[in-house]
């Protein structure tokens, strides 16, 4: 299998000769139940919630977003922190995972585009 990326693509090459990548600007993930930062993401959904019942809540909630919450998926499915900026040729760390599964509620951020992850129930 063969895997084209970009030019300011960032490619990663692993020890056992594979490579891995990010896309240029980037594939995000946050998770509601990611469990470096379950208080931080939980607040961030009941603070979104709550906000549109009381008007002097709404600046709060937009401050307990952090861009430490978003994760960046690889091409292979691994997860680094985020970079400083989109178009950084500088890697983030890479982050152990139990899994890569996306989950009920899970924010998914396509190179600016965002989409909210919902199961059929």
């Amino acid at each position: 299998m063969q895997l084209f990326l970009g030019e300011k693509a960032i490619k990663i090459e692993k020890p056992n000769d594979q490579f891995d990548g990010l896309v240029t600007y980037g594939v995000l993930i946050l998770s509601p139940n990611d469990n470096d930062d379950d208080d931080e993401v939980a607040s961030v959904y009941l603070s979104a919630s709550s906000s549109f019942n009381d008007d002097d809540d709404e600046n709060e909630s937009v401050s307990e977003i952090s861009p430490n919450s978003w994760k960046e998926v690889s091409v292979n499915g691994n997860f680094y922190s985020k970079r400083a900026e989109r178009l950084s040729d500088q890697m983030g760390e890479l982050l152990p995972r139990k899994t890569n599964k996306i989950e009920d509620g899970t924010l998914i951020d396509i190179c600016g585009a965002t989409l909210l992850w919902l199961a059929i129930r």
